[in-house]
C-alpha cells in the first residue's frame, strides 16, 4: 500500500466481509464519493438498510432454528468452511436462525468438525454453490446453472455419514444458495431466502428470487439468469 500511495494513487479500504450493516453502508457511501456516484451509492445503501431492517422486523421474537452453512466448492467429499461472526455466519443471525458454528470455530471462517454437526442436529443446511469448475462435484448455483443442476449438485450431501438422520435432511431443510450473496449489496435477497425457509409464515408474501431479479434489472449491467437459491 505504501508503494502505491507513494506513486500518487489513493487507496480506499472497505469491509464487506463483516456482513455488518453499518460497514456495508459506510463502504458503499465511500465508494460513491470516490467514483463520483454519490447519489447512486446513497440509493443502494438505503435499499440495503431498508431490506435488512424488514427481515429483522419480521423475525423479531421468533424461535431460532439451528442452522449449518458450508462452502460447497470441494463437494460433499470435502468438509468446506463454515462461518461465524462474518459473512454467512452473520447473515444466519439476521435471517432469524441460530448458527451452530458460533462458539465452535474462530470468528471468520474455517471447517467444522463433522461430528459436531451431527451432534448439533441442525434444522436447516445451506450449502454454498457457485459456477465453480475446480471440483467436478462442487455445489453449483448462479449464472449458467439451472435449477435441476443446482439441486442435483447438493443432493449427494445427503449421503454423508450420519446426515440421513439430521432433522434438516429428514424434513426437507437442505438448500443450495449462491455464495456471492455474502459480501454484496444484494445479499439481503439471500437473507430473505434463508428467513423464508426458516419462518415461512412470516415471509409468505416475499419472493427472494423475484427480489434478486429486480435488483439485476435495476442496478446491474448483466441480465438475471440461473438458479441462485433452491431447496434441494
Amino acid at each position: 500500500m505504501a508503494q502505491i500511495e507513494a506513486a500518487g494513487i489513493p487507496v480506499l479500504v472497505v469491509d464487506y466481509n463483516a456482513q455488518n450493516v453499518e460497514k456495508h453502508v459506510a463502504g458503499t457511501l465511500a465508494l460513491g464519493q470516490a467514483t463520483g456516484k454519490a447519489a447512486r451509492a446513497e440509493e443502494l445503501a438505503a435499499l440495503y438498510q431498508r431490506e435488512v431492517a424488514e427481515i429483522r422486523r419480521r423475525t423479531e421474537g421468533l424461535p431460532r432454528p439451528k442452522v449449518y452453512v458450508e462452502n460447497g466448492s470441494g463437494g460433499p467429499g470435502k468438509i468446506g468452511n463454515s462461518y461465524s461472526g462474518a459473512m454467512w455466519g452473520s447473515m444466519v443471525g439476521t435471517a432469524g436462525g441460530a448458527n451452530i458454528a458460533d462458539g465452535r470455530i474462530p470468528s471468520g471462517w474455517s471447517p467444522m468438525q463433522p461430528e459436531y454437526v451431527l451432534a448439533a442436529a441442525p434444522e436447516h443446511l445451506f450449502i454454498l454453490g457457485a459456477s465453480w469448475t475446480s471440483a467436478a462435484d462442487a455445489a453449483r448455483a448462479g449464472f449458467g446453472v439451472d435449477e435441476a443442476q443446482a439441486r442435483g449438485s447438493v443432493a449427494p450431501y445427503r449421503t454423508r455419514p450420519g446426515w440421513d438422520a439430521l432433522p434438516a435432511v429428514r424434513s426437507g431443510g437442505l438448500h443450495v444458495i449462491e455464495t456471492s450473496q455474502a459480501r454484496s449489496l444484494w445479499g439481503w435477497a439471500g437473507m430473505q431466502y434463508m428467513a423464508k425457509a426458516m419462518h415461512p409464515d412470516r415471509f409468505a408474501d416475499v419472493d427472494p428470487v423475484a427480489s434478486l431479479r429486480r435488483y439485476h434489472e435495476q442496478y446491474l449491467p448483466v441480465s438475471f439468469e440461473g438458479c441462485w437459491m433452491a431447496r434441494a
